[in-house]
């Protein structure tokens, strides 16, 4: 199958025998002035590859689900802070994703308050329908992205065919004591830098 070959140029040959009882058979009274063809293939396989992301998509806001009013009118204590960030797929071929980290908090990136500097770690993950992990064949939703410098190996997904602008997410979110944190720093600004590289030969 070509979608289970890497990009580059192929080359091979194919010998066909001439005769009675040959590939080909022409008869007994006939006679060739060879008894071999020889066929050369060269085979290009070019993979296509595309990710596409919408106008104005490099910010993204964490917030509860539902909105801040349960938090605001009723001191409800959010389960996370999250958002998702949609774009689309284009691939014929496995391809792989890591995610470089602007600022650290252990192996994950992370999210530092304007004035105390305090840091607390962001969830990242990524859904790609239509694709699987090769290494357990588990379809690749909600999956987390390694950072780079984690030294996790790359998250690296197959298409089941030829995907065309798929539709795809990035999850962001915050939970558990990086959520306490945020929420007991009153009128606090938390910000980060991520960059998710897709990498077409894996």
């Amino acid at each position: 199958s070509p979608f289970a070959m890497k990009n580059g140029t192929y080359t091979g040959q194919l010998g066909l025998r001439i005769g009675p009882g040959m590939d080909f058979d022409f008869g007994d009274n006939a006679q060739a002035t060879d008894n071999e063809i020889v066929i050369h293939f060269v085979l290009e396989v070019k993979h296509h590859f595309g990710v596409h992301f919408p106008a104005n998509s490099s910010s993204v806001v964490l917030q509860p689900e539902g909105g801040w009013r349960q938090w605001t009118e009723h001191n409800r204590k959010p389960a996370a802070l999250l958002n998702n960030l949609p774009f689309g797929v284009s691939s014929s071929a496995e391809f792989s994703v890591q995610v470089r980290c602007g600022l650290a908090s252990g192996p994950q990136c992370a999210l530092r308050e304007r004035r105390t500097g305090a840091v607390v770690p962001l969830d990242m993950a990524i859904s790609v329908p239509g694709t699987t992990k090769p290494q357990t064949g588990r379809s690749v939703l909600n999956t987390v992205i390694p950072t780079e410098h984690s030294g996790l190996p790359r998250l690296h997904l197959v298409p089941s065919a030829f995907v065309v602008h798929r539709p795809s997410r990035l999850h962001f979110k915050v939970t558990g004591n990086a959520l306490d944190t945020m929420l007991n720093e009153p009128d606090s600004s938390w910000k980060g830098d991520v960059t998710v590289i897709f990498d077409a030969d894996p």
